[in-house]
């Protein structure tokens, strides 16, 4: 598949690209970072591929993963469906002939136009890897990207401010009154919850179906369905849902640790290679192989600049006595041979 020749519909109606974008997984995520680390003129592309997928599944009638599947499969079987040749049931076959290609043009009719819609009602804001991005918003709230995040930001903010993250940003919220004097709430929505802030300081990390929340100031409510009530945090909390496993955790961290990112630094307190590992692969765009479960369970800590990833693997490979080699896009960490 030459990906690198695909435009922001292909990657759109591609399954491989789609299933990695609704249902990541290890083997999925590893080749799409590979891939755009390669193909970092292709980022525009894949960022605004996703957002619109995503966009989908947080309309609010969005169907499910495999009906989706079914509409793009049915639009390209559609589009390739031979014209009848017989005469013979020439009435009947032709009104089922244009009732077919009358659903695929209806289908592609709405794609376009939604395409156009979602583009027309929202501003995309990317980040490639190893850098970050500060986005000052028209309430004066701003927004700091970390590498690897897209961040959507809704044209019609009227009495309600919404944004949509995909990976992960520090908000500073102002607090912002509409016409009839009341606050408007802010909410950025994840694919796991929503959170829901009228002014605060807060880090939202999602990524790999998982939603990790931290706050700075100020205070949060975190909606995570219909049926659910909210949950609310105070400073310092550290609040992880999964969506697979519906759960979640509280713990009380030292903020500065998990916003180091916005100094271009790592801070890592007693973190486990294999956390270690996800947070290199999502900055940098280096896939990490780790020999074995026991080794990647191995925690390490300690504080390094973003732009010397070389001294910060030393460290953990002196630290934790393992072998660290480094080939291309990959890093493998192996078990030191006596």
């Amino acid at each position: 598949m030459r990906y690198q020749d695909f435009s922001v519909q292909a990657f759109i109606e591609d399954d491989y690209f789609r299933r990695w974008v609704y249902q990541p997984d290890q083997v999925s995520d590893r080749f799409w970072k590979n891939w755009l680390a390669e193909h970092p003129e292709k980022q525009t592309e894949v960022a605004e591929a996703r957002s619109v997928l995503l966009a989908i599944q947080f309309k609010e009638y969005s169907v499910s993963t495999e009906e989706k599947d079914q509409i793009w499969h049915q639009i390209r079987q559609q589009r390739s469906l031979p014209i009848p040749a017989t005469t013979s049931q020439s009435s009947s076959i032709g009104r089922a002939w244009r009732w077919t290609t009358g659903i695929a043009a209806s289908l592609a009719l709405i794609v376009v136009a939604y395409l156009w819609w979602e583009r027309s009602a929202e501003t995309v804001y990317t980040v490639e890897y190893g850098t970050t991005r500060t986005i000052l918003l028209s309430d004066q709230s701003t927004v700091e990207l970390n590498a690897n995040s897209t961040l959507r930001v809704s044209h019609h903010w009227n009495e309600k401010r919404e944004v949509w993250l995909e990976g992960e940003a520090f908000f500073d919220i102002h607090h912002h009154e509409g016409t009839s004097g009341q606050r408007i709430p802010f909410i950025v929505h994840t694919s796991e919850l929503a959170v829901r802030v009228v002014g605060t300081e807060f880090n939202v990390l999602s990524r790999r179906g998982e939603t990790q929340v931290g706050l700075h100031s100020g205070k949060v409510k975190l909606s995570l369905d219909e049926d659910v009530s909210e949950v609310e945090m105070q400073p310092g909390d550290w609040v992880t849902f999964s969506k697979e496993g519906q759960q979640l955790t509280k713990d009380h961290l030292i903020p500065a640790s998990y916003t180091a990112w916005r100094n271009q630094r790592f801070w890592f307190d007693n973190h486990s290679l294999s956390d270690i590992a996800m947070m290199i692969e999502d900055y940098y765009g280096l896939e990490v192989n780790i020999s074995s479960a026991a080794l990647s369970q191995r925690t390490f800590s300690g504080q390094f600049p973003a732009d010397r990833l070389d001294l910060m693997l030393t460290a953990i490979e002196v630290t934790l006595s393992v072998r660290l080699t480094r080939t291309g896009q990959s890093i493998n960490i192996a078990e030191k041979e006596e």
